[in-house]
């Protein structure tokens, strides 16, 4: 089974009108994990939200998750100086090639490229969350859970799949993305009613 390469992401800014960070949103899966606020040593003031600026957005581990699913945990550490809360979903953005299925009339199939840099939307988990309060330096994650295309198996798998290679990352109540590599093949259902593949809620520590 495929599964992307932990590394440590490179850490870019660009500005995106385009990407929503609604906290209301639901996906696919049932999973409600607990939440709990991180303690921290100066309350962060009312509507003091954490910015994509102030968040450092890394790869963490990742595992099995039953059912061809896998869950790829990603970290925001926060750099800023005064605490401040994030609350609900990140905004994440999947950007990769997508490949079509050329088939003649013998029957051979051929696969060719498609779209180098299709954008794909994630959905959100149906799940409960609560307000994370991140101290500076402090680190909270969510989990991105998706289910893999392998591109060397079956022509048709390949037809549906995207190769990934970065995720834009727009932290709640923000209009700011983070741009990381992630280096997987993901199985592209972007237009499927409950994808295999959503974002969960931010929750505290890494």
């Amino acid at each position: 089974m495929p599964g992307g390469r932990v590394t440590t992401a490179v850490y870019l800014l660009t500005s995106s009108a385009l990407l929503a960070a609604g906290c209301s949103h639901a996906g696919d899966g049932a999973t409600r994990p607990a939440t709990a606020a991180l303690s921290a040593p100066q309350e962060a003031a009312p509507g003091n939200r954490c910015q994509s600026t102030d968040l450092r957005i890394t790869l963490a581990d990742q595992h099995d998750a039953g059912g061809g699913q896998i869950r790829q945990k990603i970290d925001l550490t926060y750099t800023g100086t005064r605490s401040c809360i994030v609350a609900g979903f990140p905004g994440v953005d999947l950007l990769g090639a997508t490949t079509e299925l050329d088939i003649a009339p013998d029957g051979s199939v051929t696969v060719r490229a498609a779209d180098p840099n299709h954008q794909w939307s994630l959905s959100r988990q149906t799940a409960d969350y609560a307000p994370v309060t991140l101290a500076p330096q402090a680190t909270a994650h969510f989990v991105l859970t998706y289910l893999p295309g392998d591109p060397g198996a079956d022509p048709k798998t390949m037809a549906r799949g995207l190769s990934v290679h970065d995720i834009l990352v727009t932290a709640p109540d923000d209009t700011e993305h983070a741009k990381i590599a992630w280096n997987v093949t993901v199985l592209l259902q972007d237009e499927a009613t409950h994808p295999g593949t959503y974002v969960g809620p931010v929750l505290p520590g890494a």
